[in-house]
């Protein structure tokens, strides 16, 4: 943050002479040199996380823009209004600064500056999950700005156009639209954009299974924010980190990295980050068995999303409830869950979420013994992901329909996707998701009285332990079911 808070020094000390310099002669210029040194005061508390302070700010420069009629000014306090209400969660604050911008501009004939509130709106009702609303904007921002040469507008719409093509589970789209987007980027020199840019592409990377890959992003991302001393940039990187090791089974590095996102999110106020932070643990808690803690993370995580008006992640939300239900053993409000999530990701016309949904109800009434209706709800989930490219969910999916198969005396083809799930999982370097299969495998051969079954089965539950998968090693123990992942 060092960066960010020199920047703030700088531009307290020019505020103070152009002040001083306006109240002599009442000069236009100094007053317009007071507004500017304000508005780059508020960025600059805006990436230190200091809000109500930038907030002010802006608030002061947009009123000496509009009393000096420098439109162009007050367009620019009014997007970074918008910006930080939306950093809070007050979207209707946000889109109405917006929509003042838009107006301002185009009375201007700023076309920059229209490619800029475009972004914006799109940008808000990607956030809010409305897809059919954002893309149309978004498309408009890219021809805007390229007819206009604005290859930072245009690099910011292809980003949030990645990011619509990522929720929609066409991740070879999006991982060339942000490649596109941090192409334009770096041709400009913008430090900022490219560390957004390559946190984001590290979970396109992720979901598509190259982990070495994501992980080169994110420490780019990590690295970049820090230089420029963006805190939220910061904070969403550490997100994806975490998310990373969580995959890769380092547990303890992961918690380390969602409580350094926890601690950034306070500064901040971002609700979003801290309530990332908070689901993130929840999912770290919960691989170690600590079901009880996972779950009051996983509740403040909702209500966090839900004030924010997070809501795709309110809706995974629901589901990360869902399985902590499960395995606390109250699988009435695990299905209640369930079903909420499936509603609200069809909703938002978002199959790979329908899917994650009806798996957490596969594995419910597979708890439940009732391997029929598991089985109905797994085929569901695996023709919903037919042509997915997220590894992660199809992953995930073939484990619990190897599960089930093995439930409903199909031995044979439980083997064949259970051996295969546990390849795929070895393969991509997820061992949380290769000993899962690999557990579910020997509980067959257990089931079977198989020479050795219970010494290899007791041998998989003590490597989950000594990992820190104390989920996988209670899982193993007959009297003790829980949902897989």
């Amino acid at each position: 943050e060092s960066e960010a808070a020199a920047a703030l020094s700088d531009y307290s000390r020019q505020e103070t002479a152009a002040t001083r310099a306006a109240a002599k002669g009442r000069d236009l210029g100094a007053r317009l040199l007071t507004a500017q040194a304000l508005h780059l005061q508020g960025q600059a508390l805006r990436s230190l996380g200091r809000q109500e302070q930038a907030l002010a700010r802006f608030e002061e420069a947009e009123r000496i823009f509009r009393a000096a009629g420098d439109h162009v000014g007050v367009g620019s306090a009014l997007h970074d209004m918008g910006n930080l209400l939306r950093d809070r969660g007050d979207f209707a604050g946000a889109r109405a600064r917006y929509e003042q911008a838009l107006e301002i501009h185009r009375q201007a004939g700023n076309q920059d500056g229209i490619v800029l509130a475009l972004t914006n709106l799109g940008g808000l009702e990607l956030q809010r999950g409305d897809y059919q609303a954002a893309q149309p904007l978004l498309l408009r921002v890219v021809d805007t700005a390229r007819q206009v040469h604005d290859p930072v507008g245009e690099a910011r719409g292809r980003s949030s156009l990645a990011s619509i093509l990522q929720e929609q589970g066409r991740l070879a789209e999006a991982r060339q639209s942000f490649l596109a987007a941090l192409e334009l980027f770096r041709a400009t020199g913008s430090l900022q954009g490219e560390a957004g840019v390559r946190a984001s592409l590290s979970m396109v990377l992720l979901d598509l299974g190259s982990l070495p890959a994501a992980r080169r992003q994110v420490e780019q991302a990590l690295a970049l924010s820090r230089k420029i001393g963006h805190s939220r940039i910061h904070g969403y990187a550490l997100r994806q980190l975490g998310m990373l090791l969580i995959e890769e089974g380092h547990l303890v590095e992961a918690q380390t990295a969602f409580r350094e996102m926890q601690r950034v999110a306070e500064q901040t106020g971002h609700k979003q980050l801290l309530a990332d932070a908070m689901g993130g643990q929840s999912q770290i808690q919960r691989l170690q068995g600590n079901i009880q803690l996972a779950r009051e993370h996983a509740t403040r995580a909702l209500v966090l999303w839900t004030e924010a008006v997070e809501l795709q992640r309110v809706a995974r939300g629901h589901i990360a409830l869902a399985r902590l239900a499960l395995d606390a053993g109250d699988p009435a409000t695990a299905e209640k869950e369930a079903r909420t999530a499936l509603d609200r990701f069809r909703a938002f016309r978002l199959p790979e979420g329908e899917a994650l949904a009806h798996e957490a109800l596969a594995t419910i009434f597979l708890a439940r013994q009732d391997a029929t209706s598991a089985d109905r709800e797994i085929r569901l989930a695996q023709g919903l992901t037919k042509t997915s490219q997220d590894r992660r969910i199809r992953l995930a999916i073939a484990i619990t329909a190897g599960r089930i198969r093995g439930a409903m005396g199909q031995l044979g083809e439980a083997r064949r996707i259970l051996a295969q799930a546990h390849k795929e999982g070895t393969t991509l370097g997820m061992p949380f998701s290769a000993l899962d299969a690999e557990l579910a495998l020997a509980e067959i051969d257990r089931r079977q009285n198989r020479p050795g079954a219970s010494a290899n089965l007791q041998g998989l539950r003590d490597q989950a332990t000594r990992r820190g998968f104390l989920l996988l090693a209670r899982r193993a123990a007959p009297e003790a079911p829980t949902s897989p992942r």
